[in-house]
């Protein structure tokens, strides 16, 4: 079926990323790409799990001469003390870029503090699902930074970074369209140190994207076009890599593939998925990708009732033969069956239950997505409710 083309007028927007940099052995164009953007120094940002391999001081060795600091380590779920520790060597230390390595807990952080380092104020942020709207222009600008990914997040393709004070079991969202990487360098070989299970995990987190971008409650050609070549690309090259981690081939095929499902987020936002996840996630402590793993095919079961045509298109990108089926619905039904096979057949977990310890935290984090949903001008029938039914179901 040829979808309706929408003859309204609308605006596409691109990032203010300005380029890509991606193949084996791409870490070499570092002092090249550096070159562009510094005179005065460099800080690496990233995690403790990095800083126990090699990697920083392969950068440090790449940059030569070049003033080079190490920030302290960013941790899961970016605390905020992680951020404004970082924001202030980046001060300290009157560097003019940052090279972030790590996944979308170092993305996020560094986002935050390199706008805040430049003498920005970020346009939106968003406490406890209240919003507060920055009402200065965009005249200042975000210490430029250089994004070389862990992991398949792929959080750096947007402007938006989440962090998380000590405490609270939600998330503080930074929204600012200067809040994004200058380049990003996809080398595989740099992700052969990264934990199997967070690697395949957050590759989940990026078909969780792609799907996000075809069932959008404002979708679009170019997004719907991307997103559906990338999940037969994710599908398949984490196979590959589930089965042969030194595989580069098929980590650099998982990790353009991740790019794609994210191209054009910008334009078509998050529906149901990513709100509920950021929700799951900041309250029990847990990664990104696995979030998506837990909830994600309950929510295609969900949606297969609220947009079938839209969730049947999902389906059928994931391998679904729509054929054997009468109606939309029964499609996109086949669809989450599918997926918590091929997530089964990765060994990542399939249900809440296997990750958390018991129910008594559902009612928080319901009212929590509820907020969030509202933020973000989306629908949530049946409110608090349907959202804790919604997690029952994923248990």
């Amino acid at each position: 079926m040829t979808a309706t083309i929408d003859t309204g007028v609308r605006t596409f927007e691109f990032s203010a990323l300005d380029r890509v940099v991606h193949g084996v052995g791409a870490l070499a164009q570092l002092p090249r790409l550096v070159d562009v953007i510094s005179s005065r120094g460099v800080v690496v940002a990233t995690t403790n799990s990095v800083l126990a391999t090699d990697l920083v001081d392969q950068v440090r060795k790449s940059l030569g001469d070049r003033p080079v600091t190490v920030a302290g380590p960013i941790r899961a779920h970016t605390p905020v003390g992680d951020v404004e520790a970082l924001e202030a060597t980046i001060r300290e230390t009157g560097a003019d870029c940052v090279v972030a390595i790590g996944g979308s807990s170092v993305s996020d952080g560094v986002k935050i503090a390199a706008l805040r380092a430049g003498g920005g104020t970020a346009r939106a942020v968003v406490v406890d699902g209240v919003p507060i709207l920055s009402e200065s222009g965009l005249t200042e600008t975000s210490i430029p930074f250089i994004m070389i990914p862990t992991t398949l997040s792929v959080g750096e393709f947007n402007s938006g970074g989440g962090m998380v004070a000590d405490g609270s079991t939600s998330k503080t969202i930074v929204l600012d369209e200067r809040a994004i990487p200058w380049a990003v360098v996809f080398d595989p070989a740099v992700t052969l140190a990264t934990p199997r299970d967070l690697w395949l995990s957050s590759g989940v987190k990026a078909v969780d994207h792609a799907i996000e971008t075809l069932w959008s409650a404002t979708p679009h050609p170019y997004g719907d076009a991307l997103a559906a070549a990338s999940l037969p690309r994710l599908m398949s090259s984490l196979k590959r890599t589930a089965l042969h981690p030194e595989d580069l081939e098929a980590r650099l095929e998982s990790q353009i593939a991740a790019w794609m499902s994210i191209a054009t987020m910008r334009n078509t936002g998050v529906r149901l998925s990513h709100i509920l996840e950021h929700s799951i996630g900041s309250y029990w402590g847990l990664g990104h990708g696995i979030t998506s793993c837990v909830a994600l095919p309950t929510v295609i079961e969900h949606l297969a009732g609220v947009v079938p045509e839209q969730v049947s298109a999902v389906a059928r990108a994931l391998g679904v033969d729509d054929s054997a089926h009468d109606r939309a619905e029964d499609t996109a039904r086949a669809g989450a069956a599918a997926l918590r096979a091929w997530i089964a057949e990765l060994g990542l977990p399939g249900r809440l239950r296997e990750v958390v310890d018991d129910m008594s935290g559902f009612d928080v984090v319901a009212e929590q997505t509820v907020v969030e949903l509202e933020f973000f001008g989306q629908e949530h029938g049946g409110g608090r409710d349907a959202i804790r039914r919604l997690l029952e179901r994923m248990w």
